[in-house]
């Protein structure tokens, strides 16, 4: 159960329409900060039953510790202490990047696998313990933004104060809030698409060579031409996680929903793949298929109306399974929860509204644009490349970086620093601290304004800023500034 002992004086009516991650996540937050909560999905029950894995940054397990599920993920989230990058077609190692123990400590969460049926089953136990009301069998078929309404495919219209839109990429509301914009030029002439399976743990110890993986606290990523392969160890239900991601020219799918596919369908030449990564890539009968194409971060999370907010894949175009695609559902949950946990009038409703936007679009935008490349990076052509090819002419090269790091050593690459600074931006961000600073900031203004009869003016735009966290100040007293790198590096 949260630990916010802070409940909302005047309680809200909510409409959540999604039961997946943020749409459980958001239920639970809003429930607990003292409104009546209830969530309308289409499938027939509790989604507690989902193949797969998901990775939970430390922003993200920081949010669920606080719900109360430190004991529980102690037991079925395996740490995650590093990543290798793998040449798919020998299996060498091109790089190895472990997480210093120092830097991890100071976020004060952990780096975890996770399965995704875990967590869905634990969100949604904290969900109905919560209070919150479920309504299966409700497709969603059109929203009245003015009233904050649903109406289902029955021809039932449910209405609200407040309608979270957690219906994922392929959101009916979206559209209704803001336009999807085209990643850059790979957005407009390419997409990916990402194939998901797992595999029973008795078949991969069966195979000494696979065997590591299942006990390994690494990411491994296969890296081949368009293609990349991860691979990670799902311990709580017995499996082994593996993600697939393959980019297309735009047009060569052109179904976006969800669809189950064969491993030959992929068009991955099992042939060229190093003999354990075959073995690995085979073992599945079926992949779960999904298109995904990239789009810029919105410029908009909340109806002009003030009644409906995106959350999760419906706000923030990011990869399935991808590091922060989680994690950032998880956010907008706490935002939530610390915000709406504040609320003593009815009136106040479109300013939390507008602070939550206003506090959750520079996020949206960074983790977006740090994301997408990354996915990128990953399905790129790599055979001609100078890292490549420098690992395949010196061997040391490929293991250079993967001694476990316990400080930041003097000789480390700028990029190193400057993929730290950002990894670090990702990690060390408190939604919920995000929250309290904008209440601290403006929520006296805001009662000050309201006991004036003036709450309309309340709901102006407003810049949060933050002093640097604790981890952010230790890591810029432990190494030089960027910039002091590049000017010593250039001496030498």
């Amino acid at each position: 159960m949260s630990n916010l002992s802070r409940r909302a004086s005047e309680s809200l009516d909510i409409i959540v329409i999604g039961g997946a991650t943020a749409g459980l996540a958001c239920a639970y937050a809003m429930q607990v900060a003292g409104h009546k909560v209830r969530v309308l999905e289409k499938a027939c029950g509790p989604r507690t039953h989902a193949a797969g894995g998901d990775l939970s940054p430390p922003n993200m397990t920081r949010i669920l510790d606080r719900w109360g599920l430190s004991a529980y993920l102690s037991r079925v989230a395996p740490k995650l202490r590093g990543v290798h990058f793998k040449m798919s077609t020998n299996g060498e190692t091109m790089r190895t990047s472990l997480f210093p123990e120092d830097i991890m400590r100071g976020f004060g969460a952990e780096y975890v696998f996770l399965a995704y049926s875990d967590l869905l089953g634990a969100l949604y136990d904290l969900a109905s313990k919560a209070g919150v009301v479920f309504q299966y069998k409700a497709t969603v078929v059109s929203i009245d933004p003015e009233k904050a309404s649903a109406q289902l495919a029955s021809g039932e219209v449910i209405e609200g104060d407040l309608l979270i839109a957690a219906d994922g990429v392929h959101s009916l509301a979206r559209s209704l809030i803001s336009q999807s914009i085209p990643y850059g030029s790979y957005g407009r002439l390419h997409h990916f698409c990402q194939a998901s399976s797992s595999i029973s743990a008795d078949i991969i110890r069966e195979n000494i060579e696979l065997a590591p993986l299942f006990n390994s606290t690494e990411l491994n990523i296969w890296m081949g031409d368009g293609y990349g392969i991860t691979g990670y160890p799902i311990v709580s239900d017995g499996e082994v996680r593996i993600n697939r991601s393959d980019v297309f020219r735009h047009g060569g799918l052109n179904n976006a929903q969800e669809e189950e596919i064969s491993i030959h369908a992929t068009g991955l030449k099992l042939h060229e793949l190093d003999v354990r990564l075959r073995a690995l890539v085979s073992l599945p009968k079926v992949l779960i298929k999904r298109v995904y194409v990239p789009q810029g971060p919105l410029g908009n999370l909340v109806h002009e109306s003030g009644k409906v907010i995106l959350v999760g894949g419906a706000a923030h175009p990011l990869p399935a399974h991808w590091t922060q695609s989680t994690a950032i559902a998880i956010e907008d949950a706490a935002t939530l929860e610390i915000l709406f946990s504040h609320l003593s009038s009815r009136d106040q409703l479109p300013a939390l509204v507008s602070a939550f936007e206003e506090i959750r679009l520079p996020r949206s935008k960074s983790v977006v644009e740090s994301e997408i490349p990354k996915l990128e990076a990953v399905v790129l052509n790599h055979s001609g490349t100078r890292a490549m090819q420098a690992a395949r002419a010196d061997p040391h090269l490929s293991t250079a970086s993967s001694k476990p790091l316990t400080g930041w050593d003097s000789d480390l690459e700028d990029t190193l620093r400057a993929e730290w600074e950002e990894l670090i931006a990702m990690f060390d961000y408190d939604a919920s601290e995000m929250a309290e600073d904008w209440w601290v900031t403006w929520g006296a203004l805001m009662r000050s304004r309201m006991e004036d009869d003036s709450l309309g003016n309340a709901t102006e735009k407003t810049v949060v800023t933050r002093q640097p966290s604790v981890t952010q100040r230790t890591l810029h007293q432990a190494i030089p500034a960027v910039g002091d790198a590049h000017s010593s590096s250039q001496d030498r």
